[in-house]
């Protein structure tokens, strides 16, 4: 008589997962046997844990494939793929520039298009669909004796002291290209060249934040182009680079520590005058941007206070005691943070393809200025607001720093750019920059 204990396993095989394999010796003789078949379950627990971590095992590894192949050889295809997309979509942006029609002019054949602005003024390519172009020259507020005499006694905007109010119709336009001012204008403006660009990314994805350009000052760049050429040649007096000096330059100005200590030597030591340029590639806030400048400034400041306890062991070693080395930690560095922070609060919205300049005089003082996208006052001159100034020159040279040099850079893109744009510099004799870009 056949009963429901004929066969111990018929009930057990009722309930096991046909993808497992399970030898004979695992299966519970007697269902009865709780023992034996928590012996069993423990078993076949094992078994799916082992083939669970052989998954992500598996996961791991071709994660690790995807990254190296994606570190290794790029990703042209997408690269590739995006630039079609950005010619589909780029529409007016690519077109215009500050409200006006991009002038396009053909050139040689096998030779890119040249692209100007509606003064006539050279327009580079960013890479960036959203804000495709940026001015190789911009004019800025000319220094005057009584600003020069403003700044040295007191913090005042220097912005206010240098230019006329923005709703004047003989104001200068110091945030678009080097459109030809009136010679009244020109007397109040100084030309600005761009030494290099690069898109600011974060996170992991890449996510494009704003396009950022480093002018200098036309009439400074053959300061700076003798300030690098004298410290590469190790001599006051060289007047020119051979390759192994100038390549040996280029790899100290991508080396985190020598890059930072070379720069902070050429912007404390040269006086130029200098401009950050950042176009947001997206709408965005002032607390937004505020934060990650603050963030990089925070981040620099821990570089250089390691960089003088190393120079302080040194000097030590050497026997110098008496060396000044340059602190953060006092309450005027604090005081000039809070300052800096204050010339972004509360200042709501910047749009697409907006600019704000960060200003850097002769003698460190940073200034603030942002021009609304698609707002202009008259034909030649953009609507502008003058955001304030910080003094302190140690802040100004740290903002240049998370740009220019250290360990990490706000856009590397940019770093690299600005390198060419130097090594442009030196491949001439000191003396022979004229007043012409780079």
């Amino acid at each position: 008589m056949a009963t429901r204990y004929a066969d111990p396993t018929g009930r057990w095989r009722k309930y096991e997962d046909p993808s497992e394999e399970i030898h004979e010796d695992m299966r519970p003789r007697n269902p009865l046997n709780y023992v034996e078949q928590e012996r069993m379950g423990k078993l076949r627990n094992m078994v799916i844990k082992k083939k669970m971590s052989a998954l992500a095992l598996g996961a791991g590894f071709l994660i690790v494939v995807q990254l190296f192949l994606f570190f290794t050889y790029g990703d042209e295809p997408r690269k590739k793929k995006k630039k079609q997309t950005e010619k589909l979509d780029s529409g007016k942006d690519d077109k215009e520039f500050e409200g006006k029609d991009v002038i396009v002019v053909s050139t040689k054949p096998g030779q890119p298009e040249v692209k100007l602005d509606a003064q006539g003024n050279e327009l580079l390519e960013t890479g960036n669909s959203s804000v495709p172009h940026i001015p190789r020259t911009i004019r800025l507020p000319a220094p005057s004796s009584t600003s020069s005499q403003a700044t040295s006694s007191s913090p005042s905007n220097i912005l206010n002291t240098q230019q006329p109010r923005s709703d004047s119709p003989q104001a200068p336009d110091v945030l678009g290209s080097s459109a030809t001012p009136s010679p009244s204008d020109q007397e109040k403006t100084e030309e600005y060249t761009l030494l290099g660009h690069g898109i600011r990314t974060v996170s992991f994805l890449r996510v494009q934040v704003y396009v950022l350009g480093f002018y200098v000052r036309t009439s400074d760049l053959p300061a700076l182009q003798s300030a690098f050429v004298h410290h590469a040649a190790g001599a006051a007096t060289a007047t020119s680079l051979i390759p192994m000096e100038k390549e040996q330059l280029r790899n100290k100005l991508m080396d985190p520590a020598e890059s930072a200590r070379i720069w902070d030597v050429v912007l404390k030591d040269t006086n130029i005058r200098s401009c950050m340029r950042v176009s947001p590639t997206r709408s965005t806030d002032f607390a937004h941007l505020r934060d990650g400048w603050v963030r990089g400034l925070t981040g620099k400041t821990q570089e250089a206070t390691e960089a003088a306890r190393e120079e302080a062991k040194k000097a030590k070693e050497s026997g110098q005691y008496e060396t000044q080395l340059e602190k953060f930690d006092d309450d005027e560095f604090g005081s000039s943070v809070g300052a800096f922070k204050a010339l972004f609060s509360g200042r709501g919205k910047t749009p697409k393809g907006s600019v704000i300049l960060l200003m850097r005089d002769e003698q460190g003082v940073l200034s603030a200025a942002f021009q609304s996208q698609g707002l202009a006052v008259s034909a030649s001159m953009p609507e502008r607001d003058d955001l304030g100034s910080v003094t302190d020159g140690r802040i100004s040279r740290l903002v240049w720093l998370n740009y220019l040099g250290g360990k990490n850079v706000s856009s590397e893109d940019a770093r690299k750019s600005v390198v060419e744009g130097v090594m442009e510099l030196v491949e001439r004799p000191v003396g022979t920059v004229g007043m012409g870009a780079p």
